[in-house]
C-alpha cells in the first residue's frame, strides 16, 4: 500500500501543479479512497488487531543504515547470476530477495534513456502526465536507496504513519520498475511519431524486444527450478467443514523442509508456534484441550469448524468456568455467555456457566471490523455503479459543449445541485454506517445485516419496476414490532431497515444531476439538508472527543442524564438520516410521479394505508381485549401501541391514514365506502388507543374540517339533488356525532380521556393563565431548558444533540416543541433554511388560490398536514422516522393534487437562481464553521462535564506513587480529566521517564479547560511546573494532556507522568494572574 500511496500521490500533485489544476486530485483522492474501501474487509480487522492490546510484533529490529550501494543497484537490476543466497556489499541487512528486481541490462539502459527523453524533449505528447511518472520513478529510485545520508527520503517517510511499518526501503525498486517502464513506454510512443518506420527498422525493433523478454524468460526461470518438487499433500479439505477436535503440535518448527505447517493444518493438528512477526499475546496450553474448565462442570463432544468450537457442558452445583484454549483477541463470542478473559499466563478467554447450566454451547469468532468493512465495501461498489463512466466537466465533451451555452451563474447553480446530491446521498449512506457501527456487541452484526438484507432487496426489485416501492411501504407501520421480536431486541432498529430500504428504492432511478423539487422550495431544503450532512460528522466526533479511533470513549457518559457516547451518536445519526432522507425522498416522488396522480395513489398511498391499517387493528385487539398483548412498555400507562412500539408515534400515524384514506376513496363506489369506514373505524379507535391526547384533537379538528368542507361545497358541479345530498350529509354528520359522543362516553376511563382530565384547568383567569403557560411555555421543564439553549448557543449545535444539553431531574424526551427544538439543536443561525422554507411554503399556498378539481381530497391533505403542524407546537411528532415519512409523502400528494403544474417535467427542469446556490453554500459554510467552533470549545464532552460538575477521564492510569509519595498517573498520546476542585489553586506537574529523551526530545502540552498552561519540549527528566487558578463556579478542574508520541496500552510507563496538587495558596501568584508557570 505505501507503494500505491507514493505512486499515486506523486503523480497526481505533479499533473495538478504542472496544469494548475485540480482534477488530478481529486481523481487521485478518489482513486485512494475507493481502494481503501475495496480492501475495508481485510483492513478494518487487521488495523483493529495491531491496534489492540493483544497484538505482539515480533519482528527483527533492523540494523542501521539500511541502504543500497552502487554496486547493489547495478547487480540488483542487471545481474543475471543473482539468487536469493546472493550478498555483493557489506551494507547488505537482508537477505537478496530484498533487493533482488532483474529486468536485465537492455530493460535497465532503456528506462534510463526513456527517463532522460521525457525531460529533454522540448515537446512531448501529454507532457505533464509523462513528466509526472518519471519524477515518480525517479522519487522511487531514490527512496530505494535506503539511508544513504542524513537527508534521505527514506529517513522522512519513517515518521509517518503506515509508511513507518514500511521498514525496508529497497522494496521500493517495485514502484521504480513499474513507473520507469510507463517512461519508456511514452518516451517510445514520442519517437514513434518522429521516425519514419521502414519495414526494416521495425523488424530489427520488434527482433530487439523479443529476444530482450526470451533473456528475461530464461534468466527469472532458474529461480524457480526445484521450487514445486514437493510430494503432494498427504490429507484433503471440505470447504467449511472441521476436522473433530484439533490436537495441538507445539514441538512443529516451521523451519523444516517439506511445508510442515501446511501440512499439520492439513491433518488437523493446530500449530501452536510459528514464525510470523505478527502475533497475539500468548495464552494457549498445549499440554490442555481445545476446550476445558476448571473441574467444576465437565465438557464433552467438541466440534471443531472454521471460526466456531461447538461443545456439550454439565454444569456443577457451584458456578464454573469453561475456558477455550486459543491465543485471545476481540470478536470471540459464545451462546453459554459473555467471553471474559483470565488475564493469567497471557490471558485465557472463557465463559462463566451458572450452577447446573447444561447444554450444547459453541465459541465463535467474527473479526472486529469485519462488518464495519464490508458496509464500506458495499457503500463503494454501489457508489462506483454510479459514477461508472461519468467524467470530470473540464474533460467531457459533451458536457463542455453544454456548459459553453450557459451563462456563468446557470452553470454554477448546474454544478451546485450535482455536488448537492452526491453529497447528501454519501451522507445518509455514512449516517447509516456510523449508527451501525458505533453500536456494540451482537446487535451491530444483526443490524449490519438488516441494513444489507433491506438494500439489496429493494434496489434489486427497483431494478425491475418502480412499483417495488409498494412492498417497503406496506411494512413501514408493522416493520418496527416483527424487526424487534424476530431480528434484535431494539425499538429503534426498524429506522435501519426503513432507512436502507429507501436507499436501495431510489437509487436505481436516481439521477445524480438535478433536482426535482419545486424552485422556491429547492434552495432552502437542500440548503437545510446540506447543513446537516455537513455538520453531523463533528457532533459525532465531538461526542468522542475527536478521537474516533477510541472504541473505549463510546462507552463513556457524555450528558448530564448519564447517556454514553454511542448513544449520543445514535441519536444524531438518526436525526440525520431522518432530514436527509426525508429531502432525498420528496424529490424522487417528484422524480418518478410527477404529474401521474393516479399511479402515486396506487404505488405509494395504498401501501401506506394497508400497514397503517393492520397497525391500528392490533391497537383496537389491544384496547377492546388485552392491553397488554405485544404492549409490555406502554400497558402500565393504559396506552396501545399498536405495532409502531410507540404510543404517540401510533396517534399521528392513525391521524394521517384516516385522512389519507377520505382522500383517495372513490365515494361513488359501494365497496369503496365500505372499505373507507372499515379502515376509518380501526383508525380513529386507534387514536383513542393511543391515549395521545394532541392527535385526539387534532383528528376532531380535521374531521370537523372535512365534514365542512363538504357541506359549504357539496357536489362540484351542483345537481338538482345538491340541496337534498347537503341535508342527507348533515343528518349523516349529526348521526355519527352522536355515535362517537356516546363511544366516548363508553369510554371515558380509557384512551386520552383519562389524561385530559389531569390537565384540564378549573374556571379562573390564574387556572387558565396557568394551564396556557404550562402546556405551551414550560412543557414540565423540555420548554425551558430549550429557551436556555437558544440562549447559550445561537450558533449551529446539531440535530439529535437536545438530549446531551439536559440536566436532571428531566428524563431523556424532546422540547416538545417543533420550532423550539430546532432552534435549540440548530440555533438561530442554523435555523434559517428551515425559517426560509417555511416561509417559501406559505408563498406558495398563497399564490396557488386556484379552483379545485378534487376539493375534497385537498381539504383531507390539507386537514392532515395542519394536524400534525398545529400537534408540532406540543410535541415532536416528525422524530419518528415513518411519520416523517408519511408527512412528506402526504406534502407532495397535496401539491399533486393542489397544483399539479408544479410536478411536471416543465417544472423540475428548471434551474434554481445562482444567487441562491451562492446564498446556500454560504450558509452551509457558516454552519459547519459555527458547529465546530462550539464543539471544539464550549461544548466538548469534558467542558460540558466542567460545567455541569461532573467527573470525566480517559487515558489517565490508575493512581501510582513518586518515591517521596506523591500521587500520579501515566498519560499516553491523549489524555483528560475533570475532578472536583476542593481548593481555587491547582499545581500542575509533567515530566517523563523515557531512557532516550536526551536523543529524542519530546513535546509536552497541558491545557486548562481551553487555556495552554504547559507547552514545552522535555531534554531530561526533570518536571515541569504551572500553577492554575479555578476561577469559575463550579468548582471543577479540567485538564487535557498532549504527548508527541504513541504510548502502546500496556506500556504506560513511556508515556507522560501528570500530577495535579491542590494547594491553599499559589507562590507564584502575583496581582491576580489566572496562570503562573515555572521551571
Amino acid at each position: 500500500m505505501p507503494i500505491a500511496v507514493v505512486g499515486i500521490g506523486i503523480v497526481s500533485v505533479s499533473v495538478a501543479v504542472a496544469e494548475r489544476s485540480w482534477q488530478a486530485l481529486v481523481l487521485a483522492a478518489a482513486i485512494a479512497g475507493f481502494g481503501l474501501a475495496y480492501a475495508a474487509p481485510k483492513l478494518a480487522p487487521v488495523t483493529h488487531f495491531v491496534t489492540s492490546d493483544r497484538f505482539r510484533d515480533t519482528t527483527n529490529p533492523i540494523d542501521h543504515p539500511d541502504r543500497m550501494t552502487p554496486a547493489m543497484v547495478v547487480h540488483a537490476y542487471a545481474d543475471p547470476a543473482q539468487n536469493v543466497k546472493s550478498a555483493f556489499s557489506s551494507a547488505q541487512r537482508h537477505g537478496w530477495w530484498e533487493y533482488g528486481n532483474y529486468i536485465g541490462t537492455l530493460a535497465s539502459i532503456l528506462i534510463v534513456a526513456g527517463l532522460a527523453w521525457t525531460f529533454a524533449a522540448p515537446s512531448i505528447r501529454g507532457r505533464p502526465p509523462v513528466r509526472a511518472i518519471a519524477v515518480t520513478a525517479l522519487v522511487f529510485f531514490v527512496l530505494s536507496l535506503g539511508e544513504f545520508s542524513a537527508f534521505a527520503p527514506a529517513l522522512w517517510l519513517w515518521h509517518i504513519p503506515t509508511f513507518s511499518w514500511f521498514r525496508i526501503p529497497s522494496r521500493y525498486t517495485i514502484g521504480f520498475t513499474l513507473f520507469g517502464t510507463m517512461a519508456v513506454a511514452a518516451a517510445a510512443r514520442d519517437l514513434a511519431g518522429r521516425i519514419v518506420w521502414t519495414p526494416a527498422r521495425q523488424l530489427v525493433i520488434g527482433t530487439v524486444c523479443a529476444l530482450a523478454v526470451c533473456q528475461l524468460v530464461v534468466v527469472n526461470r532458474a529461480h524457480f527450478r526445484d521450487v514445486f518438487s514437493l510430494p503432494p499433500l498427504d490429507s484433503g479439505f471440505r470447504i467449511m467443514k472441521g476436522t473433530g477436535e484439533p490436537a495441538f503440535d507445539s514441538a512443529l518448527s516451521a523451519r523444516t523442509p517439506n511445508s510442515p505447517m501446511l501440512r499439520a493444518l492439513m491433518r488437523g493438528q493446530a500449530v501452536l508456534y510459528c514464525d510470523e512477526s505478527l502475533q497475539l499475546t500468548r495464552g494457549a496450553d498445549s499440554a490442555r484441550p481445545l476446550v476445558w474448565s476448571d473441574e467444576r462442570s465437565k465438557i464433552s463432544s467438541i466440534v471443531f469448524t472454521p471460526n466456531r468450537v461447538q461443545f456439550s457442558a454439565v454444569g456443577g452445583f457451584e458456578p464454573s468456568r469453561v475456558y477455550l484454549n486459543q491465543n485471545y483477541a476481540a470478536g470471540w463470542r459464545s451462546t453459554a455467555g459473555p467471553v471474559l478473559l483470565d488475564p493469567r499466563d497471557g490471558g485465557r478467554p472463557y465463559v462463566q456457566l451458572a450452577p447446573g447450566q447444561t447444554g450444547r454451547f459453541a465459541f465463535s469468532f467474527m473479526p472486529p471490523g469485519l462488518v464495519p468493512g464490508t458496509i464500506v465495501l458495499v457503500v463503494a461498489l454501489v457508489t462506483s455503479r454510479l459514477l461508472w463512466h461519468r467524467h470530470l466537466p473540464a474533460v467531457t465533451v459533451g458536457r463542455a459543449i453544454a456548459d459553453s451555452s450557459m451563462t456563468g451563474g446557470m452553470l454554477f447553480s448546474a454544478r451546485a445541485e450535482h455536488a448537492s446530491r452526491l453529497l447528501l446521498l454519501a451522507s445518509v449512506v455514512c449516517a447509516i454506517a456510523t449508527r451501525i457501527i458505533v453500536v456494540a456487541g451482537e446487535q451491530q452484526t444483526k443490524l449490519a445485516n438488516l441494513a444489507l438484507i433491506s438494500f439489496s432487496a429493494t434496489f434489486v426489485l427497483s431494478l425491475v419496476s418502480h412499483t417495488a416501492i409498494a412492498g417497503l411501504l406496506a411494512c413501514t407501520y408493522v416493520a418496527p414490532l416483527f424487526i424487534s421480536r424476530l431480528w434484535v431486541n431494539n425499538a429503534t432498529a426498524y429506522q435501519v431497515f426503513l432507512s436502507a430500504g429507501l436507499v436501495g428504492v431510489m437509487l436505481p432511478r436516481w439521477s445524480p444531476r438535478h433536482w426535482a423539487l419545486p424552485v422556491p422550495w429547492r434552495v432552502p431544503l437542500v440548503g437545510w439538508a446540506l447543513a446537516v450532512a455537513a455538520t453531523w460528522p463533528i457532533v459525532a466526533a465531538r461526542e468522542v472527543d475527536f478521537h474516533p479511533e477510541s472504541a473505549a470513549l463510546l462507552t463513556k457518559p457524555v450528558s448530564n442524564l448519564g447517556l454514553p457516547a454511542w448513544m449520543a451518536v445514535v441519536f444524531t445519526t438518526d436525526s440525520a438520516a431522518v432530514l436527509i432522507l426525508s429531502v432525498l425522498w420528496l424529490d424522487w416522488l417528484f422524480t418518478t410521479f410527477g404529474g401521474d396522480r393516479r399511479t402515486f395513489t396506487r404505488t405509494i398511498i395504498v401501501p401506506l394505508l394497508a400497514s397503517g391499517t393492520a397497525a391500528c387493528a392490533v391497537a383496537t385487539y389491544q384496547l377492546l381485549n388485552d392491553m397488554s398483548f405485544m404492549n409490555e412498555g406502554w400497558r402500565p400507562l393504559g396506552r396501545a401501541a399498536g405495532t409502531m412500539l410507540d404510543a404517540n408515534a401510533l396517534g399521528m400515524i392513525a391521524l394521517l391514514c384516516s385522512c389519507g384514506c377520505v382522500a383517495c376513496t372513490n365515494w361513488r363506489s359501494l365497496w369503496s365506502r365500505i372499505i373507507a369506514i372499515v379502515i376509518v373505524a380501526f383508525t380513529s379507535t386507534a387514536i383513542w388507543a393511543s391515549g395521545s391526547r394532541t392527535a385526539l384533537i387534532a383528528g376532531l379538528a380535521a374531521f370537523a374540517w372535512i365534514v365542512g368542507s363538504a357541506i359549504q361545497y357539496g357536489e362540484t358541479p351542483p345537481s338538482p339533488w345538491a340541496v337534498r345530498r347537503r341535508r342527507t350529509t348533515i343528518a349523516q354528520v349529526v348521526v355519527v356525532s352522536v355515535v362517537m359522543g356516546a363511544a366516548l362516553y363508553a369510554l371515558k376511563d380509557t384512551g386520552p380521556a383519562r389524561r385530559l382530565g389531569w390537565i384540564v384547568p378549573s374556571a379562573s383567569a390564574d387556572a387558565v393563565g396557568g394551564f396556557l403557560k404550562e402546556t405551551l411555555w414550560n412543557r414540565a421543564g423540555y420548554g425551558t431548558a430549550a429557551a436556555e439553549m437558544i440562549r447559550k448557543n445561537p450558533c449551529p449545535v446539531m440535530v439529535g444533540d437536545y438530549l446531551s444539553h439536559l440536566r436532571r431531574p428531566l428524563a431523556p424526551d424532546n422540547a416538545q416543541n417543533w420550532v423550539r427544538h430546532h432552534l435549540a439543536e440548530l440555533g438561530l443561525v442554523g435555523s434559517l433554511a428551515w425559517m426560509a422554507w417555511a416561509v417559501a411554503i406559505v408563498v406558495w399556498a398563497a399564490r396557488r388560490r386556484t379552483s379545485l378539481a378534487d376539493r375534497r381530497s385537498a381539504v383531507s391533505i390539507v386537514s392532515a398536514l395542519a394536524g400534525i403542524l398545529v400537534i408540532s407546537q406540543v410535541g415532536m411528532p416528525t422524530q419518528n422516522p415513518a411519520v416523517a415519512l408519511t408527512c412528506w409523502t402526504f406534502l407532495f400528494w397535496y401539491v399533486l393534487v393542489r397544483s399539479p403544474g408544479d410536478t411536471t417535467i416543465a417544472a423540475r427542469s428548471a434551474v434554481a437562481p445562482w444567487w441562491g446556490w451562492g446564498l446556500a453554500s454560504a450558509f452551509v459554510i457558516v454552519s459547519t464553521i459555527g458547529t465546530w467552533m462550539v464543539g471544539a470549545t464550549t461544548l466538548q464532552v469534558p467542558m460540558r462535564a466542567r460545567e455541569a460538575g461532573r467527573p470525566y477521564e480517559y487515558g489517565f492510569s490508575s493512581a501510582h506513587l513518586t518515591p517521596s509519595g506523591d500521587v500520579f498517573r501515566w498519560a499516553p498520546q491523549h489524555a483528560v480529566t475533570v475532578v472536583a476542585a476542593p481548593t481555587r489553586v491547582v499545581k500542575l506537574t509533567v515530566w517523563t521517564n523515557r531512557q532516550d529523551i536526551a536523543t529524542h526530545p519530546v513535546q509536552a502540552r497541558v491545557w486548562h479547560e481551553n487555556h495552554v498552561v504547559i507547552d514545552t519540549v522535555l531534554h531530561d527528566h526533570q518536571p515541569v511546573t504551572a500553577y492554575v487558578v479555578v476561577d469559575r463556579e463550579p468548582r471543577w478542574l479540567m485538564v487535557r494532556t498532549y504527548f508527541d508520541r504513541v504510548v502502546p496500552p500496556n506500556a504506560l510507563e513511556l508515556g507522560l507522568a501528570v500530577q495535579w496538587t491542590f494547594v491553599d495558596a499559589d507562590p507564584g501568584d502575583a496581582g491576580g494572574a489566572h496562570v503562573v508557570a515555572a521551571r
